[in-house]
C-alpha cells in the first residue's frame, strides 16, 4: 500500500500521461503541483519516484535534475482508479449518513414535542 505522498504522485501522474504514455515532467512543475499538506520537496520526490518505480506503479525512462520521463503502468493505473472509486464510495456514505442523522434529529425533536404536548394536556 502506498502513503498519501506517493498516492498523491501517482495520481498527478497518471492525470498527466494519459492512456500510459511517456511524459516528460518538469521538477518544479510536479512540486508545484502537489498540495502543501503532503510536504514534498526534491529529495522526497525523487524518493516516491524511487517507490512507485520499485513498485511496478511507473515506468521511469529517465530523470535528471530538471525533468523525469515517466509514464503509469497499468497497475499504476488501476490503483489510481481504485482510489477515485474509495474515495467517491467514502463521500457517498458520508452524505447517506447525514442524510439519516438529520432525519433522526428531526423525528425525534417531533416525538419529544409531541410527548411534551400530551403532557402538557392531560397535567394542566
Amino acid at each position: 500500500m502506498l502513503d498519501n505522498k506517493c498516492m498523491t504522485l501517482l495520481r498527478y501522474i497518471n492525470s498527466n500521461c494519459p492512456n500510459g504514455g511517456y511524459g516528460v515532467l518538469e521538477v518544479k512543475e510536479i512540486l508545484t503541483a502537489m498540495p502543501k499538506k503532503c510536504g514534498i520537496d526534491e529529495n522526497g520526490l525523487r524518493e516516491c519516484l524511487s517507490t512507485l518505480s520499485r513498485g511496478d506503479c511507473i515506468n521511469l525512462k529517465y530523470q535528471d535534475q530538471e525533468e523525469v520521463c515517466l509514464s503509469t503502468s497499468v497497475k499504476g493505473r488501476s490503483l489510481c482508479e481504485a482510489d477515485i472509486e474509495r474515495v467517491s464510495k467514502t463521500r457517498s456514505d458520508n452524505k447517506r449518513l447525514f442524510t439519516y442523522a438529520l432525519i433522526g434529529g428531526i423525528t425525534g425533536g417531533a416525538i419529544t414535542a409531541l410527548v411534551s404536548a400530551v403532557i402538557s394536556m392531560v397535567m394542566p
